[in-house]
């Protein structure tokens, strides 16, 4: 009897035992932790197509396909991947953003309780084709520039020269005085050295009067003044120098100039220019001609006294 009642009792402790674990191989599996089969996920990585590396800082929104209302976005982390939590059931689609680079869209994007995540793997991106256009930045020199060594004036800044010589162009240069013959002189002296591209004339037999009638303006591009010429000048005697710097032309080829021009009171002058370069050298020639008309008027006094 007692041997009966202590089996019955070992039998009834040892299905107690067994009765949760089988309710619970009777349960159906749940979710894992953290996910919300209700709540959807997408996530992804940007790369560059030219570079082929990850693209940090991009744009990534998300649209609701039936409204284009947007939902959620985010941007990418250092190594070109996003991820967007917290994303209600639906069908939705993207649109990926980056400056400098084409908008691209990704459509079909589906979230349900069978398939809540949804991973976009590598979004290639390319950079955009539209290119700016052309900035032009321009500058106008000064009309007068001052070096420690000498002053530069720039002549295509001075329209009173236009149709002129060389004398014109002095008339303006300050410190530098032109009398009615076309003689030049530097701060009151006629001792000037004129030299043309650094280089003296080689006209000994004309005065710096004829030298400069025979340059037209346009064909200079700056004047430089030195009233404190250097040893390598050979100064000697002299109150300073004017270096003519002409145009340089920089295409080969043949080109020529024809000029003339008439003014008031008989004033007249005329050229023609013409110029060849090569690839080593370069050939110019030119003949100016000039006819000027000065009328003076004098008033003469005498007293002969005889004793």
């Amino acid at each position: 009897m007692n041997t009966k009642v202590f089996m019955n009792l070992f039998l009834l402790v040892a299905l107690t035992n067994l009765l949760p674990d089988v309710s619970a191989q009777q349960r159906p599996a749940s979710p894992p932790q953290g996910m919300d089969r209700n709540i959807g996920v997408l996530r992804g990585k940007l790369i560059d197509s030219y570079s082929s590396q990850a693209v940090e800082y991009g744009n990534i929104v998300l649209f609701r396909q039936q409204d284009s209302t947007m939902q959620n976005g985010t941007i990418t982390g250092p190594n070109g991947e996003f991820i967007i939590e917290q994303i209600p059931l639906g069908r939705y689609y993207a649109v990926v953003q980056f400056i400098g680079f084409e908008t691209k869209t990704i459509p079909g994007i589906t979230f349900n309780p069978r398939s809540p995540e949804t991973d976009l793997g590598e979004i290639v991106i390319n950079p955009s084709s539209t290119a700016l256009e052309g900035v032009e930045i321009t500058a106008e020199r000064d009309l007068m520039l001052a070096n420690l060594d000498k002053r530069v004036i720039n002549v295509d800044k001075d329209l009173t020269g236009i149709g002129g010589t060389a004398v014109d162009i002095m008339q303006n240069i300050p410190s530098v005085t032109v009398d009615i013959e076309g003689n030049v002189q530097l701060r009151g002296s006629g001792n000037v050295l004129i030299l043309i591209d650094g280089r003296p004339t080689g006209l000994q037999d004309l005065n710096s009067s004829d030298i400069l009638q025979q340059i037209p303006a346009n064909t200079i591009e700056r004047v430089e003044v030195i009233t404190n010429p250097s040893v390598r000048y050979d100064p000697d005697g002299t109150s300073g120098i004017i270096n003519i710097v002409l145009k340089k032309r920089s295409l080969e080829g043949f080109n020529g100039m024809v000029q003339g021009n008439y003014g008031a009171f008989g004033r007249f002058n005329g050229g023609v220019n013409l110029n060849m370069r090569t690839e080593k050298f370069n050939f110019f020639g030119s003949y100016d001609t000039r006819m000027n008309t000065f009328t003076s008027t004098s008033k003469m006094h005498r007293n002969t006294t005889f004793n």
